[in-house]
């Protein structure tokens, strides 16, 4: 029998919408950083905390950008970092691009993150407060 492929269907009033922004976009060839990437943010923010929250969203160009920007968010500069030894090199090179001083651990005895808060005496990267070294 086989698993059927999912088939979504999106109504034509949809469509319509989607082929519009997209000709929009494509016709100003604002295609980054234009109005509709505000759009965006300001919707995620507003759907993850409100503008109560006083919540800010940016939109990134790559999962690497992401990760550098939280990390110096965080203000961790020169901390050391555990990161996965199994990983893409984007993922280390945020790490080094934010300040930090990545630590390869691999899965093992400590856990997937080498951080187990259970075991009697962590790698000394970890803390109270997760994988970065305060």
């Amino acid at each position: 029998m086989g698993v059927q492929p999912a088939r979504i269907v999106f109504p034509e009033s949809d469509r319509m919408e989607i082929a519009a922004a997209v000709n929009d976009i494509l016709a100003t060839g604002i295609l980054t950083l234009g109005p509709y990437t505000r759009r965006f943010e300001d919707a995620f923010a507003a759907a993850h905390g409100g503008e109560a929250s006083r919540l800010e969203a940016v939109a990134t160009s790559s999962g690497t950008s992401a990760l550098e920007i939280a990390l110096r968010a965080a203000d961790v500069t020169g901390r050391d970092v555990i990161v996965p030894a199994n990983t893409f090199y984007a993922t280390a090179a945020a790490v080094i691009r934010a300040g930090l001083h990545g630590r390869a651990r691999s899965r093992g005895r400590w856990g997937r993150s080498g951080c187990n808060r259970a075991a009697r005496s962590p790698p000394p990267a970890c803390s109270d407060r997760g994988l970065i070294d305060r």
